[in-house]
């Protein structure tokens, strides 16, 4: 028998990154509309939040929180453990588990060298203008 899996996320864009890697890295998973839980934020203390991953163990399921580090890895992982103390779950912190940031350190950090032009807005700018020039010589 399977048990029931909740990702506990902090927003959208987490959201959808994990469910796309789990779905590259795991293709046979599927992923059920209720397997992700957004907090909206930073309401990580939300006492509904909390109910839901005390719900999940007591159904024997298996309860990860994947929030960003943000600027003090140290302070951020004990607040988690100190507000969910009583629920039951796994914790990750963005970029690393170790590293003060965010899902986006680790998107930019996981780009070649020679491909870190494509995060300057300059540039995304400039191939916009580029492919609207193009398109209006087509027409």
């Amino acid at each position: 028998m399977l048990y029931p899996i909740k990702i506990f996320v902090e927003g959208y864009a987490d959201k959808r990154f994990l469910s796309d890697y789990i779905k590259h890295i795991l293709p046979s998973i599927t992923i059920d509309k209720d397997m992700f839980i957004n907090s909206e934020g930073r309401c990580k203390s939300s006492e509904a939040f909390k109910n839901k991953m005390i719900q999940n163990s007591d159904n024997k399921g298996v309860n990860l929180v994947i929030f960003d580090a943000d600027n003090d890895f140290g302070s951020i992982e004990q607040e988690i453990k100190r507000d969910f103390q009583d629920a039951n779950f796994n914790l990750f912190l963005f970029p690393n588990n170790k590293s003060n940031g965010a899902l986006e350190d680790l998107l930019e950090n996981s780009i070649a060298d020679v491909n870190k032009d494509i995060l300057s807005v300059g540039t995304v700018i400039k191939c916009v203008y580029q492919a609207r020039k193009y398109l209006e010589e087509q027409i």
